[in-house]
């Protein structure tokens, strides 16, 4: 089990039963290894960088990084600012 598909297909098809309790818990890790990887994503940007991501439309947007929360990063645009996930931006 070397890929995340690999994962997944292995969850899917457990035979296990849990509980809920056990259902919610797993989730809960999953959600803050994402939390954790997104955060990291974040760290490499600097307010100044000059970054690209694509559209929704597959449209390629390029822009300057103006602000970087938590989770999110604010680029500059000429078609105006955009709220861009870390991990879109390249």
């Amino acid at each position: 089990m070397n890929s995340a598909t690999d994962i997944i297909a292995a969850i899917a098809n457990l035979s296990i039963p849990m509980t809920n309790e056990e259902i919610r818990t797993a989730w809960e890790l999953l959600r803050l290894r994402n939390d954790r990887a997104t955060r990291a994503a974040v760290r490499t940007f600097n307010k100044g960088d000059r970054v690209s991501f694509l559209s929704r439309s597959g449209e390629h947007i390029a822009g300057v990084v103006t602000k970087v929360n938590l989770k999110k990063v604010i680029v500059a645009t000429p078609a105006g600012n955009w709220r861009v996930s870390a991990s879109a931006l390249t």
